[in-house]
């Protein structure tokens, strides 16, 4: 779908060989010059005042990413889980952003449009889920076994259940924004507060809809035509997968001045096609002003780097470990006293490396 060239799947942030675990013993200066000599490579003396970081690991977390329908919401999941890591109290480095990969695949988006043709419900559970499943297993075991994958696609959440949802490292986008909605509204004291659930014409409605959940505790796109429940995806979702962002915005914009109140700030509004927060944005960067949007490429990268902690935690316990004991070696050789976190250049050639 979209200007889909190839199937992608890539490593991301980066991927370290070497060991992990944090017994390994690191090599040290000298080692490192006696492999270099017998490759029988120059090598230039150590200037004598060159500063020396202290050697220590890479995050050991691993995170996965599942695109393809199209692969602009995948990257927006993973560039906002790159935001998120940059503000966390651990990152000081490139070697402190959690290992992502991320996989674009066109296939995913064909055979689910092909089965949305002929087959039912049952056989798009399990011809889907045969695509999904191919892709879960090709991440790499650290994503599976100390890691978490997210998919980034609110509509075929429907169709996997019964595939991912018996796994830990598995983050439903569905329950991330479903838990940033009651979040919205808990301090509303209607027993069913207003709500917009907006996306493609099977996501906004009450019957079909992934987020069917949320009928019976919101009052959902009150006062909406139910025959205008594809107008979004037509004008709005499908012109950003085929790179026309520029209308997909200004028809955004149009449906959000007819439809919804502006500047009330008590009813949340979930993008919850994963392109809409895409046609959302204006120039300068931020969402539209005047309404409460829930973003479900936000919703996920929270929900990927709190559930990545957590089971890294649980599953690999000494990675971990051997990792923060690098940052704090870190922040005391390094860091200012007085300022850690944010003047962190004494490691640095002229205490100038940021």
């Amino acid at each position: 779908m979209g200007k889909i060239v190839a199937s992608l799947v890539v490593a991301v942030v980066a991927v370290f060989s070497g060991c992990e675990c944090a017994s390994c013993d690191a090599r040290d200066e000298t080692s490192l010059l006696q492999a270099t000599s017998k490759n029988k490579v120059s090598q230039s003396p150590i200037p004598q005042n060159k500063p020396k970081q202290p050697v220590r690991n890479w995050n050991p977390m691993c995170l996965g990413i599942i695109g393809g329908v199209g692969p602009q919401a995948s990257a927006d999941v993973l560039n906002k889980v790159i935001q998120l890591s940059a503000n966390q109290p651990w990152q000081y480095q490139a070697r402190d952003y959690p290992t992502i990969y991320s996989s674009s695949a066109a296939g995913l988006d064909g055979v689910t449009q092909n089965n949305w043709v002929w087959a039912t419900e049952q056989e798009q559970i399990a011809n889907i889920g045969l695509v999904l499943d191919q892709i879960r297993d090709a991440f790499p075991p650290c994503v599976l076994e100390r890691g978490a994958f997210g998919l980034a696609c609110n509509t075929i959440h429907a169709y996997v259940y019964e595939h991912f949802n018996g796994s830990d490292a598995f983050v439903s986008i569905i329950g991330a924004v479903a838990d940033a909605m009651d979040e919205a509204t808990q301090n509303v004291k209607t027993p069913k507060p207003d709500a917009w659930v907006l996306g493609s014409g099977v996501t906004m409605s009450p019957n079909g809809s992934e987020y069917k959940q949320l009928w019976g505790k919101f009052n959902v796109n009150p006062g909406f035509p139910k025959d205008q429940e594809t107008w979004l995806w037509n004008n709005v979702i499908m012109k950003v997968q085929q790179g026309q962002e520029d209308i997909a915005k200004d028809n955004f914009k149009s449906f959000l001045k007819k439809h919804i109140k502006q500047n009330d700030t008590n009813v949340p509004v979930a993008l919850t096609c994963t392109e809409l927060p895409i046609a959302a944005l204006e120039a300068n960067g931020k969402f539209i002003p005047g309404y409460k949007f829930i973003d479900p490429n936000q919703e996920l990268a929270k929900a990927l780097l709190m559930r990545g902690e957590k089971r890294l935690g649980e599953n690999a316990a000494e990675m971990e470990e051997g990792w923060k004991s690098g940052i704090r070696t870190y922040e005391q050789q390094c860091c200012s006293k007085t300022n850690p976190g944010k003047e962190c250049n004494k490691c640095c050639e002229s205490n100038a490396c940021e």
